[in-house]
C-alpha cells in the first residue's frame, strides 16, 4: 500500500525534508493522517514539480503548480510509476480533487478518503478526529 499526499503552495525558503518543506495547515493534516495509517516509507508526497517523492527527500522550494510548463503530467507521473513497479500498489490518495484526478488517471482503483468530505476546513477536521495526536498537525 502507499498513500500520496498532495504538496502544498506553502513551503520554507530552503532546502529541507519533503515533509518539512511544505508547511500549510492542510498539508500538515494530510501528513499527520497519512502517517497514521501507513509507514513513512510507504508515503509519497505528490509534487507539481518532482512528481513522486518521499517524504525524507531532501529537496528545494520550487514555485510550480500541475498545468505549468514543465510541472508533471498524467504521462511522466504514468511512465514513473511503471518504471518503479508500483502500478499495482493499493494506493490511497490525501488531497483535492485535481490531485485524486490525476492520481486517478494513473491507478485506476484508488482510495479517496477525503472525497465528499467538504471544503478544506472540514476535511482538516475530518483528519484531526483521525489522528491520535492532534499536536501533531499543528507541529
Amino acid at each position: 500500500m502507499m498513500v500520496i499526499v498532495a504538496c502544498g503552495a506553502k513551503k520554507l525558503d530552503r532546502e529541507a525534508r519533503a515533509r518539512d518543506l511544505y508547511v500549510g495547515p492542510y498539508f500538515k493534516a494530510c501528513l499527520a493522517y497519512a502517517m497514521e495509517i501507513a509507514p513513512a516509507k510507504d508515503i509519497f508526497i505528490l509534487s507539481a514539480k518532482h512528481g513522486l517523492i518521499g517524504i525524507n527527500d531532501h529537496i528545494e522550494p520550487y514555485d510550480k503548480k500541475f498545468g505549468d510548463p514543465f510541472s508533471v503530467t498524467e504521462f511522466s507521473l504514468t511512465e514513473y510509476v511503471e518504471f518503479c513497479g508500483l502500478l499495482d500498489e493499493k494506493v490511497i490518495v490525501l488531497g483535492g480533487r485535481k490531485y485524486v484526478g490525476l492520481c486517478r488517471k494513473v491507478w485506476k482503483k484508488l482510495e479517496a478518503p477525503l472525497e465528499g468530505k467538504g471544503g478544506l476546513g472540514t476535511q482538516i477536521a475530518w483528519m484531526r478526529s483521525q489522528t491520535k495526536s492532534h499536536n501533531a498537525i499543528d507541529s
